[in-house]
């Protein structure tokens, strides 16, 4: 490779949060690369994870729980890591296969421990409005897990979406949250962005900077900041000495500086309720056993294209 990058492991896929995923990830440290399936046109492209290859790694999850065991083999490697948390506190039916609240605030803190607050951000990701929770209990939520959280740089908001490419996501929910005495609400901007600015001040209130990420008109109309969730700025923090990267938005409304990524979409098993990237829930069976940690990408059916000899 001509340049260095810093990767993603992986904003498309919880592979910290699975063994099976991990053994594949190491499995390909060892090798030197891995291959990524392009989300558009679903053709393979090579990763190279060489140590001159790579700035650092940023490691995406709901549960880092897999990971903790083998932190000293990552950080063998000599590369500085930042490990970026989706922690919502707001369990079943919505995190069905998430650790609970308690023990992922604990985690976030023994990571914060070890590498620095800098090496931790916050997801509240995605704010779901519901009859049940509505603003007073975003509130309680979100003041719960932000003085928990107090020392991480960022807490990164928006808010779900369930209309136009994303109607199955409402057409998901609906049935879960009928049988458990709940239903989705439709909030005019106003309201929401209100919510959102108000969970904003709570952030401010223990030091954590509050962003909305690719929703510019809901971060305007809440006053708060538009996120880069690949800040270039937040990453030469827990990077020293990282050169400017390139902008590279991965969506609309996305200002992410550029990354390379190891995973795929639609093979997490966390069956998240609110999940709008992954449409295969419905799939007969988890996926995550389906995938060889042998494999030269993180899908099912095999690549029939080489990992480069180091």
């Amino acid at each position: 490779m001509s340049r260095k990058y810093v990767i993603s492991v992986s904003r498309r896929t919880d592979i910290p949060g699975f063994p099976e995923y991990l053994r594949w990830f190491l499995d390909k440290l060892t090798r030197g690369g891995c291959y990524a399936r392009n989300p558009i046109v679903g053709k393979p492209y090579y990763v190279s994870l060489l140590p001159e290859d790579i700035h650092g790694f940023v490691f995406w999850t709901k549960n880092p729980g897999p990971l903790l065991p083998l932190l000293d083999r990552v950080d063998a490697l000599g590369k500085p890591v930042v490990f970026f948390l989706t922690i919502t506190g707001y369990g079943a039916p919505w995190e069905p296969n998430s650790p609970p609240t308690e023990q992922m605030l604990a985690m976030a803190r023994s990571l914060m421990d070890r590498y620095g607050p800098d090496h931790l951000w916050w997801r509240y990701d995605p704010v779901v409005l519901t009859e049940r929770q509505d603003e007073t209990w975003h509130a309680q939520n979100f003041r719960r897990l932000a003085e928990a959280l107090r020392g991480t740089p960022r807490c990164v908001m928006s808010l779900m979406l369930s209309e136009g490419s994303y109607a199955h996501v409402a057409k998901r929910a609906a049935p879960v949250l009928q049988a458990v005495g709940d239903r989705l609400l439709e909030w005019p901007l106003a309201r929401k962005a209100q919510l959102l600015a108000s969970l904003g001040q709570i952030a401010l209130s223990y030091g954590i900077r509050p962003e909305i990420c690719a929703q510019p008109e809901v971060a305007d109309a809440a006053g708060l900041r538009q996120a880069s969730c690949m800040d270039l700025e937040l990453l030469q923090r827990a990077m020293p000495g990282l050169p400017h990267l390139p902008m590279k938005p991965t969506r609309k409304g996305c200002r992410c500086h550029e990354t390379k990524d190891v995973g795929n979409f639609n093979t997490c098993d966390k069956n998240c309720l609110y999940c709008s990237a992954n449409k295969r829930l419905d799939r007969e069976g988890p996926i995550v056993h389906q995938i060889s940690a042998e494999s030269a990408w993180l899908w099912p059916e095999p690549l029939a294209m080489p990992i480069p000899p180091m």
